[in-house]
């Protein structure tokens, strides 16, 4: 009656994040606000194992904030996740520290080439030489063909594992046959909003990719980007065959609201 919108405050700290995902910018009550803060704190019995196993074989050198860890720890025992969380807040260590727990011995990182080095940077400021888990291999500035030997060579090579490669879009598609050979057993998507378009060469090879993997993260802070309904759609293609319908149109009469828009003389 008041103008205001009443939100039930969710379960789970996941509820949490949904609500605030959708709701955002929203200007939340102190009960709100209250019950958030204490559903959002991650007990001992959550936390314990996944310190435990960062802090064992490979220490890590920086301490993870505890929504970091919450979401680590939310991501142990799952095939796929995706984190849209805002800019800033730690998306590479976090998908560093989930490649790790999940024990991989073959990732791939596919981000834009603008954060290559930072994707490898983060890395070494994570574990100390000595003490890293795996080897690091940045395909950006090489040729075509020598990314494609390095990624045959990763691939066949058990001695050389555990390693990651760390590339950007524009050569997925060109890598495809390659990039199978390495076979990756983990990926990481970063800025996945970039994979928006349905039928696109790389959106349909990067869901080949994912789809013979182990684990996928996608990480971004802007889920849903230009192509509103396609780039979610690509997206969360990229979790799994299951997690939506195998045809978009599909997709969008079950989930969208579709409208009937007037652009110039055309409908």
């Amino acid at each position: 009656e008041d103008g205001t919108m009443a939100v039930a405050i969710p379960a789970s700290r996941l509820s949490f994040m949904a609500v605030e995902a959708v709701a955002s910018p929203v200007s939340i009550s102190e009960d709100y606000r209250k019950a958030r803060n204490e559903m959002m704190v991650i007990s001992v019995e959550e936390w314990m194992p996944i310190l435990l196993e960062l802090e064992t074989n490979h220490p890590i050198q920086r301490k993870l904030l505890q929504y970091q860890g919450d979401f680590c720890a939310l991501a142990k025992n799952k095939r796929g996740m995706f984190n849209a969380s805002e800019q800033g807040l730690g998306k590479t260590t976090i998908g560093w520290c989930s490649a790790y727990l999940w024990k991989g011995q073959r990732i791939l990182v596919v981000c834009p080439k603008s954060v290559i080095q930072q994707w490898r940077d983060e890395y070494f400021r994570i574990w100390e030489e000595g003490n890293r888990p795996y080897g690091v291999c940045t395909l950006d500035f090489q040729t075509i063909n020598t990314r494609r030997e390095t990624l045959i060579k990763l691939g066949i090579n058990t001695s050389l594992w555990p390693c990651a490669v760390i590339t950007n879009f524009e050569v997925i598609d060109n890598l495809k046959d390659d990039i199978r050979k390495y076979s990756p057993d983990i990926i990481i998507i970063d800025e996945s909003f970039r994979v928006s378009n349905p039928e696109a060469k790389v959106t349909k090879a990067l869901w080949e990719i994912c789809d013979k993997a182990k684990h996928v993260l996608l990480l971004t802070g802007t889920p849903i980007g230009n192509r509103g309904a396609a780039s979610l759609y690509s997206q969360l293609r990229m979790l799994g065959q299951d997690i939506v319908p195998e045809k978009y149109w599909d997709f969008v009469s079950r989930y969208c609201e579709m409208n009937l828009l007037q652009i110039g003389a055309r409908q």
